[in-house]
Parts: structure tokens; C-alpha cells; sequence
């Protein structure tokens, strides 16, 4: 028989709501997800799937920076926050093992790559032997592998599709040229402040001719005929 040409479609069912937190912006949206036989034409399986998404804004070199922290998804809670032993103890980073200090659950020291935390630790946050635990999958996995993964992808689409359109250092060509830009978001409200340099030349030697643009920025009238 024919073989399928199958294919996976994720768009937005709807506009998603947007809420303001201290340090946080809150997204809900309703996801579609299709499951699409591309050599007929026909979708094989459609469902909407309810996302939360709690995500932190920041400027860094007059660039937009975007990191989710949170993710729901149909009641499934994805976060990097707090990580647990299997055992349900809390583990402690960061902690230093044999030199080197560990913000995460490493495989250090293991024959069969069990990934481990330290429970506890001394005042200057070195590992106490005996005091650790093997981490549990969900810590390991959301914490080393999916959410990284989705905020690589979420670089990767700022560089691709916003950063080229929303230039921070030249919002509005060469006469508007913004520097030392930072953001805040606070509870209902984003503060944005940066320093900027003005230069009208370009515009008003556009607009009515070098010779009068010099006149305009020098305070002096000028006459032009329409």
C-alpha cells in the first residue's frame, strides 16, 4: 500500500491571555494539536490542549531575552524549581563533590550513571559522605533535558524571527539609538528604561533638504514652498 506522509501541526486555538506578576508574566492559551497524513490531505487526529506557561523577560546587549520557568501542561506541571530524592528528601544545590561544584543532579562518581544530589552539607557546601540521594526521574529529566530544551528552542526563535525586527539599539533607524536598556516587570505593569541619543539630521535633510535641516536644528526659521 501507499505510505503515509505523517506530520505533526502545533498552532494557537486561540489569543492567549497574558497576565503580569512580580518578575513573571503569565501566559494561558489553548494549543491545537494535529496529526496530519500530508499524502491525502487529511488530519488523523485533532486535539486542544490547555498551556499555562510562566515566563521571565530581561534585556541583555539590547537584545530581548525570554526563559519559560513554568510550564502546564493538561495538569502536568514542568518546572526546574525544587528537586527531590526518590526518597522524597530535598536536595541541596549548589554542593561540591571531590573539587567541583554541582548546580544539578550529576552522575559523578557512579559505574551505572544514577544521578544523585547531596542531602546535606557542611558550612562551606561540600558534600557529607552518606548524605545523598538518587534523584528522582522527574527532577533529573525536567530539569536537565526538557526544560532546557525548550528554552534552546525559544533562543532560537527570538534570534531567528524577533530580534531582526525588533532592533533595540536602532528602534527607529539612525535617528533614535537606545543604550544601557533594562526591564522590569512588576505586579500589572513592565518598566523599560534606557538611555537614548536623538539625531533628527537624517529625517529633516529628507524631508526639507540638508541646507534647511541644518537651519531647523540650529533654531533658525526657514521658508520651503509646498
Amino acid at each position: 500500500g501507499p505510505e503515509l506522509d505523517l506530520g505533526l501541526e502545533v498552532y494557537l486555538a486561540d489569543v492567549p491571555g497574558i497576565s503580569l506578576g512580580e518578575g513573571q508574566i503569565q501566559v494561558r492559551a489553548t494549543v491545537n494539536v494535529d496529526i496530519v497524513d500530508y499524502g491525502c490531505g487529511q488530519t488523523l487526529l485533532a486535539s486542544s490542549v490547555p498551556v499555562k506557561a510562566w515566563l521571565t523577560l530581561d534585556i541583555q546587549d539590547q537584545k530581548l531575552q525570554m526563559s519559560i520557568d513554568q510550564l502546564v501542561i493538561l495538569g502536568v506541571n514542568l518546572d526546574a524549581g525544587e528537586c527531590n530524592t526518590v526518597l522524597g528528601q530535598r536536595c541541596i544545590f549548589p554542593f561540591t563533590y571531590k573539587g567541583k561544584t554541582y548546580d544539578s543532579c550529576t552522575d559523578a562518581g557512579t559505574s551505572l550513571h544514577r544521578y544523585w544530589c547531596a542531602t546535606s552539607v557542611e558550612p562551606d557546601g561540600t558534600f557529607i559522605e552518606s548524605k545523598w540521594g538518587t534523584c528522582s526521574a522527574r527532577c533529573h529529566v525536567v530539569g536537565n533535558y526538557i526544560m532546557p530544551w525548550l528554552n534552546d528552542h525559544l533562543s532560537s526563535f527570538l534570534e531567528e524571527y524577533v530580534h531582526p525586527v525588533v532592533d533595540l539599539h536602532r528602534p527607529a533607524g539612525d535617528a533614535l539609538t537606545l543604550e544601557n536598556t533594562t526591564l522590569r516587570v512588576l505586579l500589572n505593569s513592565i518598566i523599560v528604561r534606557s538611555d537614548f541619543h536623538l539625531d533628527l539630521t537624517g529625517f529633516l535633510g529628507t524631508r526639507y533638504g540638508p541646507p534647511s535641516a541644518q537651519l531647523l536644528l540650529q533654531g533658525r526659521s526657514f521658508s520651503s514652498l509646498a
